[in-house]
């Protein structure tokens, strides 16, 4: 009986649209500040608007879970940096390019510049209860 109850409110909280669990992954680093970022639409993707956002502890582990909200829109992106030097921003060269790890949901390719929001969305009427979302940073 318990695990049903359990069950059905794992169902109420997807479909609110309130936390999901995200996996970030590649945490080679056992020092610096995961920071997460969640977007609502192409206009304030990557930028400061973000429609959440927060910092974690990296713990001792290659991979940790973060619970994070998610929208009420229908579709959302994820991006995710590994801030080494603790300084609140994801640095980068003098030619542009991000010097620490980061990733995005969708797991899109960012050879030639960041990846948009269509590349990086996510329906949450697709996910599962209990889903978890993997972002691997590199």
């Amino acid at each position: 009986m318990l695990l049903a109850i359990l069950n059905f409110l794992s169902i109420i909280s997807v479909a609110a649209g309130n936390e999901i669990p995200v996996t970030v992954s590649g945490l080679e680093s056992r020092s610096g500040n995961i920071m997460i970022a969640v977007y609502q639409n192409s206009k304030t993707f990557l930028s400061d608007d973000a429609y959440w956002s927060t910092t974690v502890t990296i713990l001792e582990s290659d991979q940790q879970v973060v619970f994070i909200e998610v929208p009420p829109a229908n579709d959302f992106a994820i991006s995710v940096f590994i801030d080494t030097n603790k300084d609140g921003k994801l640095n980068k060269n003098f030619m542009g390019i991000p010097n620490e790890p980061y990733g995005f949901s969708n797991d899109p390719s960012s050879h030639f510049g960041p990846p948009s929001f269509e590349q990086c969305k996510v329906n949450r009427n697709l996910l599962t209860p209990g889903q978890t979302i993997v972002i691997k940073v590199d």
